[in-house]
């Protein structure tokens, strides 16, 4: 018999762990380091078998990372005693990649961790507090961080939060990871850093950090408001000055939430008569690209939302794409073929590309190819792309859009801002958006302890015009300290009356 997932529940309430995983591992501290070094090397594995990087002799670093990583990451969990042990070494391999489309998703957590009783936040690009405890005189919020145990903030936070969370070729990625600046999950109480020094209205001050234990569910909103807070839900809504406001926080959508979105997208057509419309795509990490397009021409029309499609095209008709070979590639997009239907249905484009996917993958993993290059799939569905610009079709639009983003944005919801920044009389306004690689289309694989899932791609874009990692600043940023909507709806509001507004500079792929 074996005793292990019952040993596992014991552990979990022993180091006061929160889960909704089963996890085969024995109770004793062994435990830990068994459980990351066999999630490691499931994750190295699916990377290897399944991700396009290993094979890219266009990007050295991916394999170069991918070894290297790998044994800097197996000798931490050689070390691992307890949960945040075993969550580091897997969060310093995946995150070593410094990519968006590779990640760890972990359905446990600890249930309590340290804190000084402040939560810092990046704004402005500085380290200020954002929130503070009612007990803690100093500092205040709005302080800026100048350095700790005399390590400046900059390089506090490349110690204690970059190798395992953000991106630091992505500079909005701080915005995300900044509030873990001065969170510890150890189990122990952490002695470092023991002295920080914060630059207020009245000059510097130097102040002793009091870590306190908290339970994470009291952090987390705390965490969450110093990020980027959350967005609306999901509608379009008539403000200020005859504008709409129509908010997108996600392109990944099942079952109603595919009628939900195309019934706000028919809505929001019959609101071309706003003097500006404000598209909100705070939080939006992606999903499908359809819903941009789709969106593009709910506000333009048809005609013009397809002309624009058909324009990125040719703009675009070196770019392509090559799947990694698999079998579980395969059944990844065969599984996807569904929500395609439902969402732009089996007639479009896009199903009958993916349908064919599918098959040449099928065929591919018979014949033992390792890639799998789409160009001749894109041609039979799509036609060669025109070489020539189209006659330019008149928009069903003509007030001003306000394209505001967050530092969440991120694959399809770039691909939605590549659409929406060549549109005409576009403003991007709130906050730099995110970047990825060429790296893309994730799919999932349980990790063996059951903790969670590694997220990885299935395929690498070629001659992209879009950067590696790249990211979207915005004409005119939001700089108030929380991203409240009705304090942003009022900004965004008086800009319009204004008539202050300046001209978006077009990237150079438009």
């Amino acid at each position: 018999m074996d005793l292990r997932p019952a040993l596992f529940f014991l552990l979990l309430a022993v180091c006061g762990l929160v889960a909704a995983a089963t996890v085969a591992v024995t109770g004793n501290d062994s435990a830990w380091r068994h459980m990351a070094e066999q999630d490691l090397a499931t994750i190295r594995d699916t990377i290897g078998e399944r991700h396009p990087g290993p094979l890219d002799t266009r990007n050295p670093a991916f394999a170069q990372w991918n070894a290297k990583g790998y044994d800097e990451a197996m000798a931490l969990a050689a070390k691992a005693t307890d949960f945040p042990g075993y969550e580091s070494a897997l969060r310093a391999y995946v995150n070593g990649f410094h990519d968006g489309h590779l990640s760890l998703n972990l359905d446990m957590q600890t249930s309590r961790a340290w804190w000084p009783g402040f939560v810092m936040a990046w704004r402005d690009n500085a380290w200020r507090v954002h929130s503070v405890a009612s007990d803690v005189a100093s500092p205040h919020a709005g302080d800026v961080l100048v350095a700790c145990d005399g390590v400046g903030a900059d390089d506090l936070y490349a110690r204690r939060v970059a190798p395992f969370y953000g991106n630091p070729e992505i500079r909005s990625s701080r915005v995300v990871s900044a509030p873990r600046l001065l969170v510890d999950t150890s189990t122990e109480k952490p002695a470092s850093p023991a002295n920080c020094t914060f630059h207020s209205a009245s000059g510097e001050h130097t102040i002793a950090l009091d870590w306190r234990r908290a339970q994470w569910d009291r952090l987390a909103p705390l965490l969450a408001a110093a990020r980027t807070g959350a967005p609306p839900p999901l509608g379009v809504r008539a403000v200020a000055g005859n504008g709409t406001w129509v908010s997108l926080p996600s392109f990944t959508l099942q079952g109603t939430e595919i009628d939900a979105t195309k019934a706000v997208l028919a809505q929001l057509a019959t609101h071309r008569d706003s003097d500006y419309i404000v598209v909100d795509v705070r939080g939006n990490g992606g999903g499908s690209s359809y819903w941009g397009s789709a969106t593009l021409a709910a506000i333009y029309g048809e005609a013009f939302g397809k002309w624009m499609d058909d324009e990125a095209t040719r703009k675009q008709a070196n770019t392509y794409v090559e799947f990694r070979v698999s079998q579980a590639t395969a059944d990844h997009f065969r599984n996807e073929l569904p929500r395609m239907a439902k969402g732009a249905g089996k007639e479009s484009g896009d199903y009958r590309y993916f349908e064919r996917i599918v098959a040449a993958l099928d065929s591919a993993v018979a014949r033992g190819d390792k890639l799998l290059d789409d160009r001749a799939i894109q041609r039979a569905v799509y036609g060669a792309p025109n070489t020539t610009p189209a006659p330019r079709p008149d928009p069903a639009y003509h007030g001003r859009v306000f394209f505001l983003t967050d530092a969440n944005c991120a694959s399809a919801c770039l691909d939605f801002a590549d659409l929406m920044l060549c549109a005409p009389n576009v403003v991007h306004v709130g906050g730099e958006t995110s970047g990825d690689t060429a790296y893309m289309d994730v799919a999932r694989r349980p990790l063996p302890s059951g903790t969670g899932t590694i997220v990885y791609a299935t395929k690498v874009y070629r001659d992209r015009a879009r950067g590696h990692n790249e990211t979207y600043a915005p004409s005119l940023a939001w700089t108030g300290d929380a991203w409240d909507t009705p304090s942003i709806e009022k900004w965004i509001a008086d800009l319009q009356q204004s008539g202050k507004v300046p001209a978006q500079k077009t990237p150079k792929h438009c």
